[in-house]
């Protein structure tokens, strides 16, 4: 699952995140200036505070692989996303999330 587009069970039960509005970008979901994503989840939610980093890793997919089904257009031809290197996948992800945050920020402002 990926927490660009979707928060996940546990992610809803923690933040008490209604069914009907699971589909959005994880609240939980932190990017730093490189592009590099983690979770906020393991401390929030009674289930996962008392797993090692490990555990809580593999309960939570991370480290699994891309299982978005997306393309991505890439110098003018579609590709498979979750086949491109890390490096322009954070790209793409960073450009996603500022532009909706742009597209909130306008929305909100009006």
């Amino acid at each position: 699952m990926c927490c660009i587009v979707k928060v996940c069970p546990v992610g809803a039960a923690a933040l008490g995140i209604p069914e009907d509005e699971v589909r959005q970008r994880c609240p939980a979901l932190l990017m730093d200036e490189h592009g590099h994503a983690t979770c906020d989840l393991k401390d929030r939610a009674p289930e996962t505070r008392r797993m090692d980093d490990d555990t809580f890793a593999y309960v939570m997919g991370f480290g699994q692989g891309c299982c978005i089904k997306a393309q991505l257009g890439v110098n003018g031809r579609l590709v498979d996303f979750a086949s491109q290197p890390k490096h322009v996948k954070r790209a793409a992800v960073a450009e996603v999330i500022n532009r909706r945050e742009k597209i909130l920020h306008t929305t909100t402002d009006e």
